[in-house]
């Protein structure tokens, strides 16, 4: 699937583009004044595990909330997260997992471009209904 999120400001709305298999296509305009709020959550999306360290896998997602109260999903902000240790044992007992630990930047990222995008609009940065 491919998406394309226009902003037009001389417009004063938001125009969504979705394309699946190079042939089903769709388009969603959405004006500026029928958004209520810009969304923005987090969610661990790592494996559950019953060990006292953890690798997250965030996943931050970013959408639009109507007047209509219906949210529209924009994208998605996926990576690699920081390692942690809850355990009784130091940290340096995982040192081959703090040495290889590559968090990304999707955190910051995604925050960035969802308080621009409610800025551009000129509406509030809310957390989404789950």
């Amino acid at each position: 699937m491919n998406r394309t999120v226009i902003v037009d400001t001389a417009r004063r709305c938001v125009t969504i583009k979705r394309r699946l298999c190079w042939f089903f296509r769709r388009r969603l305009r959405i004006p500026f004044d029928s958004i209520q709020a810009v969304t923005y959550g987090y969610q661990d999306w790592a494996a559950n595990s019953w060990s006292w360290t953890h690798r997250s896998a965030d996943s931050y997602k970013v959408g639009l909330r109507l007047l209509s109260r219906k949210e529209v999903h924009l994208f998605f902000f996926c990576g690699e997260g920081e390692f942690s240790n809850q355990g009784p044992l130091p940290d340096w007992f995982y040192w081959v997992d703090y040495q290889f630990d590559i968090a990304g930047t999707q955190g910051q990222e995604s925050r960035c471009y969802a308080e621009l995008l409610s800025k551009i609009i000129g509406v509030p940065l809310e957390p989404p209904s789950m």
